[in-house]
């Protein structure tokens, strides 16, 4: 999930992760779970703390595979 940074800090990521969270809960899932790749991370890298802000937790170590992070949220 990505907003574009002409659209940033409008409230959007967090409204698109409120709703994502509702909609897992709706069908029964139990947690979200994504990834902050190389790419988002250089771009942004307080994306971690964003998400973590967020409630979500987080896995930044570093035998990680193909990410910066690990990220999950009971929902």
């Amino acid at each position: 999930m990505m907003v574009v940074s002409n659209y940033q800090k409008r409230g959007l990521g967090t409204a698109m992760i409120k709703f994502l969270a509702s909609y897992a809960k709706s069908k029964s899932a139990k947690r979200i779970e994504g990834e902050v790749k190389h790419h988002d991370f250089k771009d942004n890298p307080d994306l971690p703390d964003w998400y973590r802000r967020r409630g979500f937790a987080i896995n930044m170590d570093k035998d990680l595979k193909g990410c910066v992070a690990k990220i999950s949220l009971t929902v």
